[in-house]
Order: C-alpha cells, then structure tokens, then sequence
C-alpha cells in the first residue's frame, strides 16, 4: 500500500512537472514569436523606405557600404554570443542586446536590399516578414503549439498572397517570382516548425528560458534545424543505397 500510494504520490508529481513544461514552452513560443515579428516588421519597413518613399535614403546606404558590413557583424556576433554565452540571457543585458540586434538586422537587411537590382530580396523580406507575422497571430489565438499542418498552411498562404501581390502590382518575372516565393515558404516553414521541435523537446533551465536573446537565437537555431534535418535525409538515403 505504502508503494502503490508512493507511485501515486510521483505520477501526479510528473503531471504537474509536465504541466508545468508545456506552459513554460508556450509562454517562450508566444513572446518570441511577437519580438522576431518585430524585427522582420522593422526591417521591412526601413527596407521599403530606402528603396521606394526616399530615395535619397537608398542610395547612401548603399555607397556608404561599410555601415552595412558593420551592421551585418554585428547581426552575426549577437547571435553567437547569445548562443554560446548563457550569462547575457538575463535583464536588462538581454534587451540591450535585442535592441541592438533589431537595429543592426534592419539596417543590414535594407543594405543587402540596396545592392539587389532585380529586387527578389525584398520579395523574400515580404515573405519571411508575412510568415513570421503569421506564426505571431496564430501563437496569440491558440492554447497549443502550432501543429506542423498549420505551420504549412500559414507559410503556404502568405507565401500566395505575397506571390499574388507582386504579380498583380509589379512587373517582375513570374517564374522568378514563384521560384523565389516557393524557396522562401520552405525556409520559412521550417524556421517555424524547429521553434516548434525546440519549445516542445526542450526543458528550459533558468539561463535558458529567455525568450528575448531567443529571439536572436532563432536564426541559428533554425538554420541548425534545417542541417540536421538534410543530414538525416542524407542517412536514410544512403540506407536505403
């Protein structure tokens, strides 16, 4: 008897553990899907800025291409620093850090929109930008994790609506177009569904649980999710060879 009420007493332990858990990784999902949509909101903003409503903003931006190089260094050693160093996920280190990010990401983004003359890049940034924003309102709407069918969905239907846009209020290439949609949708997706992986198979500890610097994390997160998942393509492939 003392046994069974024992294995009683840990089952309900773990309940409340798991319980617990999910809460944890829903709370991450939902404010980190909110500040990378505030950074892609950002960047395209002061992307369409210097190409289309002040021109005489592009252009600097472009010939003074080393605040851009800067900019992109520093987008590259946040990440990095976020991801190897647990110490800067803690207040206020943390939204220093993001704000910067947001800041030199944009700048970065605008830069690289600059030196593209076919302007596909800023076909991409609309994507992304869309498909995050989705992810953000689905995440604000919904008590669970975003199933992977409704991950497809949300970046299949954006990836339309922007394709349609472009179509119908620019004179790009269709094929371009709907190479560059269908590209984008992918890594869009599967940006989302490695938060997705993460926030469910992940048991945050207290330096991990910060979905703030997550949000600086989350370009090399997915992109990890992206190699691992073409490297266990590649094994069930040469398996089957």
């Amino acid at each position: 008897m003392v046994f069974i009420k024992h294995m009683d007493i840990s089952s309900s332990h773990l309940n409340t553990s798991t319980i617990q858990e999910r809460k944890q990784g829903l709370r991450y999902q939902h404010i980190l899907y909110q500040l990378v949509a505030i950074e892609m909101i950002v960047a395209l903003i002061w992307t369409s800025f210097a190409l289309y409503y002040w021109n005489k903003l592009g252009d600097p931006i472009r010939v003074w291409w080393y605040f851009g190089l800067v900019a992109g260094i520093i987008v590259l050693l946040l990440i990095l620093l976020t991801f190897f160093v647990g110490a800067v996920r803690r207040f206020p280190i943390n939204w220093v850090i993001y704000i910067l990010f947001v800041l030199a990401f944009a700048h970065f983004a605008c830069f690289l929109n600059t030196l593209d003359p076919s302007r596909l890049l800023y076909v991409v940034l609309w994507v992304l930008t869309g498909i995050i924003c989705g992810f953000a309102i689905y995440s604000l709407c919904a008590s669970s994790y975003i199933p992977i069918i409704e991950s497809f969905l949300i970046a299949f239907g954006v990836g339309i609506v922007v394709l349609i846009a472009f179509l119908v209020f620019t004179s790009y290439s269709v094929y371009l177009l709907i190479l560059v949609a269908i590209a984008t949708v992918i890594v869009g997706f599967w940006y989302g569904y490695g938060l997705r992986t993460a926030t469910r198979l992940s048991n945050f500890d207290d330096s991990e649980d910060d979905p703030v610097t997550g949000a600086v994390r989350f370009w090399l997160d997915g992109a990890l999710v992206g190699c691992r998942f073409f490297e266990m393509f590649g094994r069930s492939f040469g398996n089957r060879v």
